[in-house]
């Protein structure tokens, strides 16, 4: 049986609007967890921490994959943002010392010139280009073999292959073509001419966003018709937050478009005023089509210079580079890393106002049961040892092993002769069958109002409109509960099969100790045969009032035994036995081995009716896994990395 909490949860009804403090910093995700890290500040400690913020982000996106559903909700973008920050930026860069290849990013949507402009940037044709199209699927790289090798080696995701390779059908999602058609000057920086980020296949789509793991800055290519694209502005977000430098080229510009690059140039800044950003126009021309298709030298020059310019300040671009991906990437990983904790921690409230309705509907009912107070098979055992050895003709009593205690009561009580002063009337049905069915009856009734309870406390939380309280309830709908009916079936097959396999073994464990206590014990049976000497069912009465006062530790536990008349009649025979032999059986009854045997009776037939409960409980319990994530201060985090990035590159910012 699954382990349920046995303390009182938290209510669920405040917990879309009640967060009880669980947000306790404003940067980061809860309480910090920092490891231990050798020696304070410098390159060392800024590649510690870095690893050790990747591992944890690591971790959550594995977190979220497990849980699909539990974030489905959440803006996670901040994850992968942050991953691409730290493993394939901040920490390439810092061992590196800002030695790597400055790289520039050509990106753009569908049939906006990008291919074009990087051919024209060569001075020749270094990668196909089309007029309706995408002919690029994959990454291009431009420039010099060894700072191409270089850039890869940096980043062991990704190869460095021949653009032949492109002819394959299966090529390398990660990798980078070198064009075999030449490379750039030396004073440019490397290129990567990139896939349509708004093309309906989505392998060019990942291909431009793998981009982004190697680039310092994006050159991007636009147009009148596309600068405002949605697929476009979604892809400059993510870019945006990890460069901080941005080239606009407005190409196939005429001059009705003054309009719209004057609207473009409000509409960017507006968007990403962090980011510095130089903006070109580019006229359309023609006749492109003819020839090598290349625009004319002059067309470009100031995209020229001003990528000479990056070039010639590599080192400038590539440390503020990252210290703007710090505070923007790393900004929307730390509200990332708050959402994913705080869900975690209203996901566990969820799971624990769950299961306290299981507590309270299900499980402790079925605990409750007065059946498991009533142990009359252990009763029936003292009549079976103690009968034979104080030599009382009791065989009506011992013919069959399972007669109960309230059975020899009620013989006993119709052999004497004043058993009529006790109103004994009709023989009462057997005590132990009718407990069982009253437990029976009421645990078919507890576990139908659990099913009926768990699913309107579901259906009632989800109509508060939480996200994640309406995806509960939509899951719990497409359970397979099994109906009252079922249960009800059920219950009563497996209590039938339960009792002589798990019960019998308890009450013939308690039979051999009481035989071996006897043995031990021969003053027991010396005494009650000195007290009812002559009296043969006097005798069998004293073992049935024995077997009563000994095993009645509870009060309330006689009255299955003649309804309401139990107790009463248990006193009034204290009255008419000796008062040594109620001294006998009080000395029994202090014996471990009967409280022992005692327990196990309960405890074992609990254990039956929880099976039952089982049945409801366990389709339901696959939802209710709790969400497992590190807290960890990402805000904090960040916030240390930028003091150590300043503190490393202070000479380069």
């Amino acid at each position: 049986m699954m382990h349920r909490s046995e303390r009182a949860f938290e209510d669920l009804a405040d917990f879309a609007g009640d967060d009880r403090g669980d947000d306790r910093t404003d940067g980061g995700a809860g309480s910090s967890e920092l490891p231990e890290f050798p020696g304070p500040g410098g390159l060392e400690e800024l590649l510690s921490r870095a690893d050790d913020l990747a591992r944890w982000v690591e971790v959550a996106h594995a977190t979220v994959r497990s849980f699909p559903a539990r974030f489905a909700d959440l803006d996670l973008s901040g994850l992968e943002l942050g991953l691409v920050l730290l493993r394939d930026r901040l920490i390439p860069e810092a061992r590196a010392g800002l030695e790597l290849p400055l790289v520039g990013l050509l990106c753009g949507g569908t049939n906006v010139g990008k291919s074009t402009l990087v051919n024209s940037l060569a001075g020749r044709v270094v990668s196909e280009s089309g007029s309706t199209a995408s002919k690029t699927k994959r990454l291009i790289g431009l420039g010099a073999y060894d700072r191409l090798k270089a850039l890869v080696q940096a980043h062991p995701a990704f190869a460095l292959l021949p653009a032949t390779e492109l002819a394959r059908p299966d090529t390398r999602r990660h990798a980078v073509y070198r064009s075999d058609q030449g490379d750039l000057p030396d004073d440019l920086p490397l290129l990567l001419d990139t896939p349509d980020i708004d093309s309906s296949d989505t392998r060019c789509r990942d291909a431009t966003r793998d981009g982004l793991r190697l680039a310092d800055f994006a050159i991007w290519v636009t147009t009148q018709q596309k600068y405002k694209d949605e697929s476009g502005i979604r892809f400059l977000n993510e870019a945006m937050a990890l460069m901080r430098c941005r080239f606009d080229v407005f190409n196939q510009a005429l001059p009705r478009h003054a309009e719209a690059l004057e609207d473009m140039m409000r509409d960017y800044g507006e968007r990403w005023p962090e980011n510095e950003r130089a903006i070109f126009r580019v006229a359309e021309h023609p006749d492109l089509t003819e020839g090598e298709g290349l625009l004319p030298p002059a067309e470009l020059e100031a995209l020229r210079q001003k990528l000479r310019d990056v070039q010639a300040e590599r080192r400038r671009v590539k440390a503020q580079g990252v210290l703007h991906a710090l505070g923007q990437a790393g900004g929307r990983l730390a509200a990332t890393a708050r959402s994913m904790v705080h869900r975690q921690r209203e996901w566990r409230r969820v799971i624990a106002a769950t299961q306290q309705r299981f507590e309270r509907h299900l499980f402790d009912p079925l605990r409750r049961l007065p059946g498991h107070e009533a142990p009359f098979e252990l009763q029936g055992a003292i009549m079976r040892v103690l009968g034979p050895r104080i030599q009382t003709p009791v065989s009506d009593l011992v013919s069959q092993i399972n007669r109960s205690a309230g059975d020899a009561l009620t013989w006993t009580l119709r052999k004497l002769p004043f058993g009529r002063l006790f109103g004994t009337g009709d023989e009462p049905p057997d005590p132990v069958t009718r407990r069982d069915d009253a437990d029976l009856q009421r645990a078919r009734e507890i576990l139908e109002n659990a099913r009926y309870d768990l699913l309107e406390f579901a259906r009632e939380r989800a109509e508060s409109g939480h996200p994640l309280l309406v995806k509960f309830h939509q899951e719990l709908k497409g359970v397979e509960l099994p109906t009252p009916e079922m249960l009800a079936e059920r219950l009563d097959r497996h209590f039938q099969e339960a009792v002589p396999r798990q019960l019998l073994p308890v009450i013939v464990r308690f039979e051999n100790d009481l035989e071996r206590f006897c043995d031990d014990n021969p003053s027991l049976i010396t005494a009650m045969k000195a007290v009812i000497p002559g009296f043969s069912a006097l005798a069998a009465l004293a073992a049935a009032v024995l077997s009563i006062h000994t095993m009645t530790f509870l009060p309330g536990a006689t009255e299955y035994l003649l309804g309401g008349l139990a107790l009463p009649v248990f006193e009034r025979l204290k009255g008419v036995l000796p008062e040594n032999l109620l001294q006998v059986s009080e000395s029994l009854a202090r014996e471990p081995f009967i409280q022992r045997a005692r327990d196990d009776f309960a405890k074992t037939r609990r254990a039956i009716f929880l099976t039952a409960a089982d049945w409801l409980f366990g389709p339901v319990a696959p939802l209710l896994t709790p969400i497992d994530l590190r807290v960890k201060d990402v805000g904090l985090e960040i916030a240390r990395l930028q003091d150590l990035w300043k503190e490393t590159f202070r000479d380069d910012l």
